[in-house]
């Protein structure tokens, strides 16, 4: 556990050499890092039998895991956003400047150690107080669910898990990992390495410049371009070409107010929709399930998008 607020790093009176180590090089590393070395400290059997068998037994193996800053970059690529991709890579060079000994990966087309360390502490810790992160055995196998079934708190020293709601016996006991409004797919993708798949409540199409400067994995995109072709998609040839012509003034305007650029390419939903079926890997399941519910998203913002352009069109002929 890492509590800036009370007593610092907590951790079993074993001899953790890689942690010693990094902090005696870096006092100042922030608890995401402490907490992964401490990790692979305790995966060699440097931290006691009990923290050695969790990390061997319970937490994922390297080629499981599908946060995209432990993707190989073909992969990565393959998430097509471009602003999730930049976001990896400055993680993954991060985490190989601040530890370049623990920076090559384990096989190839395996993320690294420290990747897989990194990725275990961000998906798996959970927040105990306003500086206080902690690895939770057992407990961080509970799934999210909005609503949740239940929640956890800390007591007396030790995390309870309470339920929330009424639950019949041998229901599964999930969690949310997210505020209670949700959290869109990207945020899910890049700190859990998953989605909501069949449509996400709080997921939103984006349409203009953000900036998250408190999370390195999402990098500030006041450069970026939406794609001409794309918004050629999403209208229609025919709605895009009247909008071209002018017959739809307020949608020109709006068009014209977005930073276009040309971009553009990809799979289709139906194409990436037979890939997910046919994949067999984790991690490539994982991507595909990414662009599924975007595209979808896009699919159906393109249906009431036109819907609603043609219910104006119908209005005008009828006030004419």
């Amino acid at each position: 556990m890492v509590d800036y607020d009370g007593e610092g790093l907590s951790l079993p009176n074993f001899a953790w050499p890689r942690l010693r180590d990094a902090v005696a090089n870096n006092p100042e590393l922030p608890w995401d890092i402490l907490l992964a070395v401490a990790l692979l400290d305790a995966h060699a059997g440097e931290g006691g039998v009990f923290w050695e068998d969790y990390t061997r037994e319970l937490l994922p193996k390297p080629g499981q895991l599908s946060l995209p800053f432990c993707l190989p970059p073909e992969l990565l690529e393959q998430l097509q956003d471009p602003e999730i991709i930049r976001g990896a890579q400055q993680q993954q060079a991060r985490l190989a400047e601040m530890l370049p000994e623990l920076a090559q990966p384990i096989e190839p087309g395996i993320c690294t150690r420290m990747q897989w360390a990194f990725a275990c502490v961000r998906s798996r810790t959970f927040r105990l107080g306003p500086a206080c992160h902690a690895f939770v055995p057992f407990m961080d196998m509970t799934n999210h669910s909005l609503p949740p079934v239940a929640a956890f708190r800390p007591h007396q020293g030790a995390v309870e898990l309470l339920a929330v709601v009424d639950a019949d016996e041998g229901t599964e006991a999930t969690i949310s990992y997210a505020l209670a409004d949700g959290c869109i797919n990207q945020r899910l993708m890049q700190v859990y390495g998953f989605v909501i798949e069949g449509g996400n409540p709080a997921e939103r199409l984006p349409f203009g410049p953000e900036s998250d400067s408190d999370a390195p994995d999402r990098p500030s995109s006041s450069g970026d371009t939406l794609s001409l072709q794309r918004i050629e998609y999403l209208l229609g040839d025919q709605v895009f070409l009247e909008m071209l012509s002018g017959k739809h003034p307020y949608l020109t305007a709006a068009i014209k107010s977005l930073p276009l650029g040309e971009g553009g390419g990809g799979t289709t939903l139906e194409e990436d929709c037979g890939l997910r079926d046919a994949a067999s890997d984790q991690r490539r399941a994982a991507v595909l399930a990414y662009r599924i519910e975007r595209k979808a998203l896009a699919k159906t913002a393109h249906a009431l998008l036109k819907s609603y352009i043609a219910d104006r069109g119908d209005q005008r002929q009828i006030n004419s």
